[in-house]
């Protein structure tokens, strides 16, 4: 789905659902993001947000990281970041939120962590 500012796909994987994230995470666009992440925890096992080319990360935007990864925690599933863009890891980092996110450098990294071996 598309909104100004924001491209969000879902791309099944098997088990696994890599979210591929373009543009702004600000308030106009934080709570269609929290739904693209809620929906992607509650069907897979396990879930890779690709924010290579997330341009901005607002605080809300960050909220809606952290819920998901609260979400996934307690359910068991495996949540993690791939492809930190500058903006990201920035904003990870000024909030010291950057030790409970799991990140990886690609998107194939980040899938050879969590895909279950087959």
């Amino acid at each position: 789905m598309t909104i100004p500012m924001l491209d969000i796909t879902a791309h099944p994987r098997g088990p696994v659902t890599v979210l591929r994230v373009r543009g702004e995470i600000d308030l106009a666009t934080s709570a269609h993001f929290g739904a693209a992440l809620v929906a992607a925890v509650t069907a897979q096992a396990a879930v890779v947000v690709d924010m290579s080319e997330v341009v901005f990360l607002g605080s809300h935007g960050l909220r809606e990281l952290e819920v998901a990864r609260l979400s996934a925690h307690q359910a068991d599933k495996r949540f993690v970041l791939a492809g930190l863009a500058r903006p990201v890891s920035r904003v990870l980092a000024l909030t010291g939120l950057t030790p409970y996110f799991t990140a990886y450098a690609t998107v194939d990294d980040a899938l050879a962590a969590v895909a279950p071996a087959a």
